[in-house]
């Protein structure tokens, strides 16, 4: 075998590579990567680790993953330049927003986080009726306040099973 066809056998055999599930089960039915890919960076990021929390390594790495999500969200805040509006963007979000909307999918605080950061993106790029840097700093403190209560939750060893589900009316 050449050196191309050892990577190309070793992508295809990995799932892990290829369309992750941490990425891929998310209830509104979209990929991560089809709403983050049109992001900057830091954006994509922080939207990209709370999509994935407690997804990826369970939920001993969801405290990690949000608290990753708020180090790429304060990043984003301290170097915004706004973003640039494309048919793909707003087609993808929107799509999103309308998947998210229904009541018969259960929502992780990280889920309601994200739903604001992209609809506020959305009514951004759309119109000015929005003060885009108050809703990022609003973000800012429910996400920080996430990050706390999933420590308490951590540090609570005799929290119930039903607290520490992914998907769960009763989460954080």
């Amino acid at each position: 075998m050449n050196q191309k066809d050892v990577i190309e056998s070793i992508l295809d055999n990995q799932s892990i590579v290829n369309h992750p599930s941490h990425y891929t089960s998310h209830p509104s039915g979209m990929e991560c990567i089809e709403l983050t890919r049109y992001l900057p960076f830091d954006m994509g990021n922080c939207i990209k680790y709370l999509w994935r929390s407690g997804l990826k390594g369970g939920q001993r790495k969801r405290r990690e993953d949000v608290s990753k999500a708020l180090f790429y969200l304060n990043d984003f805040m301290n170097h915004w330049q706004g973003i640039k509006s494309n048919s793909k963007f707003m087609m993808n979000m929107a799509r999103f927003l309308r998947s998210m909307a229904s009541p018969s999918i259960d929502k992780r605080a990280e889920d309601l986080i994200i739903i604001r950061m992209v609809h506020a993106m959305y009514l951004d790029m759309e119109s000015d009726t929005i003060n885009i840097s108050q809703e990022f700093r609003n973000v800012r403190r429910d996400l920080t306040a996430l990050v706390n209560k999933i420590k308490l939750m951590e540090d609570d060893t005799n929290a119930s099973p039903a607290s520490t589900q992914i998907y769960s009316s009763h989460n954080v």
